[in-house]
């Protein structure tokens, strides 16, 4: 599936369920682009992750970002952050939520 796509469908959902706090998270001065909501930051140093291991590695430097940054003390804490999900502790107001179990890679030979 392209960025594209998955930006609608999560972007069509948050209007739907009427989640104005993420949607203005995701918010951006609409003369840059013909969208009022991006998804994805538009940037140069983008890399494929191919490894559970890789993909685990950026997920947990992400989350320990606020802590780092000393606006908690652990990631949990962060409202804003999916670490609740991770660590199995949603809240139930989750605007967003990802089957972690669901999650399968495919292993290379």
């Amino acid at each position: 599936m392209s960025k594209a796509f998955i930006g609608r469908r999560v972007i069509d959902y948050l209007k739907e369920n009427d989640y104005q706090g993420s949607l203005a998270k995701l918010r951006h001065e609409k003369w840059k682009r013909e969208h009022t909501y991006s998804l994805w930051q538009q940037e140069k140093n983008v890399f494929s992750v191919f490894s559970e291991a890789v993909f685990m590695q950026k997920v947990n430097y992400i989350h320990l970002n606020p802590v780092r940054a000393g606006l908690v003390e652990k990631a949990i804490d962060y409202q804003w952050s999916s670490a609740r999900i991770w660590q199995r502790c949603a809240f139930e107001d989750e605007p967003l939520l990802v089957d972690i179990d669901r999650i399968r890679w495919r292993r290379r030979a």
